[in-house]
């Protein structure tokens, strides 16, 4: 998919208050606290990250001014917190992606793909703010999992001056239900395929036939 959508690019058939969307900046937010040494590296020593600019004081100072966040971590600084006195329910990690599944009637999705593109440090004492861009939808899809839609979408990270930190896109599939077979399922013939493949002295097929029958076996787990 490309970065942005281009008015050629835009699918014909989308309402127009999704078109609306595309390219704005949407969901701000922002770390009320800033970000400190402590939980850098507690992150850090989550996952053994040796990085000197994150453990050493004065390779960190000479390097870049302060000392560092491991760049893996840009978005958990603006993410906001699961519980806290003031709001009890806070909203996800992507609401724009929830609203755009509200919007289309597509109730499931999975995430594809995620990049990140890395700018300025994020230094301790930072105060970052987010914000979300919904960068490219596609036609409808046809999948395995369904028939939906892809979609792109930039969670974007700036510093208290109002450089980017970093961006780390996300895309998406969401898909709606997908209807039932047209014949239920068959027991009887499910279990008598498979006697097919049972083998004189195999009981695999048997067992299975069972399973499929609702019968239980004695000393089997």
């Amino acid at each position: 998919m490309s970065s942005s959508s281009s008015p050629d690019a835009v699918p014909g058939d989308l309402p127009a208050e999704v078109v609306a969307l595309l390219d704005q900046p949407r969901y701000e937010t922002e770390l009320g606290d800033p970000v400190d040494v402590r939980s850098v590296r507690v992150a850090c020593a989550a996952v053994e990250n040796p990085d000197p600019r994150c453990w050493d004081d004065e390779v960190a100072e000479a390097v870049a001014g302060s000392v560092v966040a491991p760049a893996t971590s840009l978005s958990a600084w603006i993410r906001p917190l699961p519980w806290s006195p003031s709001e009890p329910n806070p909203p996800g990690v992507l609401p724009l992606h929830d609203e755009l599944k509200v919007r289309l009637g597509l109730p499931h999705a999975v995430m594809s793909e995620c990049a990140m593109t890395f700018h300025e440090p994020v230094r301790v004492g930072d105060r970052l703010r987010g914000r979300q861009v919904l960068r490219s939808i596609s036609e409808p899809v046809t999948t395995t999992l369904g028939s939906g839609r892809f979609w792109s979408i930039d969670l974007e990270v700036r510093n208290q001056h109002g450089e980017l930190a970093g961006v780390e896109r996300y895309t998406a599939f969401a898909y709606e239900d997908v209807p039932p077979p047209d014949e239920p399922f068959d027991a009887e013939r499910f279990s008598d395929d498979f006697d097919d493949f049972d083998d004189e002295g195999d009981d695999v097929g048997d067992d299975v036939a069972d399973l499929a029958r609702g019968d239980a076996h004695e000393g089997t787990s």
